[in-house]
């Protein structure tokens, strides 16, 4: 038992395990949660769980406006109003989802993101871009699903109206990309 739940515990066993099939992770989990090794179940959910994130695709879970930068995952305030006086900064909060988590060696992951930003008119023409506004390469020693981004965007000088903020993420483990679209006016 001992043996079993060290090699559940190390870092690098999910990621052994991603040519596992998640349906046989969850069926040794049930087992062992009936045997009442509710430990070693929790392990076996964790590693199904690892192998579904990797499989999904980049998403996003959640992308808003705030009045803030956010303190943490999770931990934000959303703005009431997409209204912007025309010098005003705008903050969003993202929590991406499903970006692919590699183990370059064993007991380290590596993921990350990086954010290609636009400014688009209510039409949806595209008025400005720039590519990588925003890059994050993390390295850990931990199979991390909580993570966040923010960004903090200045358009100084639009004329009043209407607009839309396209946020395109890329993987930086896997090759399609997805967009989120922020709708704001400036006033």
């Amino acid at each position: 038992m001992a043996a079993l739940l060290l090699s559940l515990a190390c870092p690098w066993a999910a990621l052994a395990a991603e040519q596992a099939d998640p349906l046989a992770l969850l069926d040794q989990a049930r087992g062992s949660l009936q045997a009442g090794q509710k430990v070693e179940a929790l392990g076996l959910l964790d590693q199904a769980g690892q192998v579904l994130w990797n499989q999904m695709g980049l998403g996003v879970t959640k992308a808003v406006l705030t009045r803030e930068e956010a303190q943490g995952f999770g931990m934000y305030n959303p703005r009431e109003s997409n209204v912007f006086a025309n010098n005003e900064s705008i903050l969003a909060y993202v929590e991406p989802r499903g970006y692919r988590v590699t183990s370059p060696q064993p007991g380290l992951f590596a993921f990350g993101v990086r954010v290609d930003v636009s400014l688009l008119s209510a039409k949806g023409e595209e008025l400005w871009g720039k590519e990588n506004v925003l890059v994050k390469n993390i390295l850990s020693r931990s199979f991390n699903r909580e993570f966040y981004i923010t960004l903090t965007l200045n358009f100084k000088g639009a004329p009043a109206g209407d607009y839309v903020v396209l946020l395109t993420l890329h993987d930086q483990q896997a090759p399609t990309p997805v967009q989120v679209r922020l709708p704001i006016r400036f006033s």
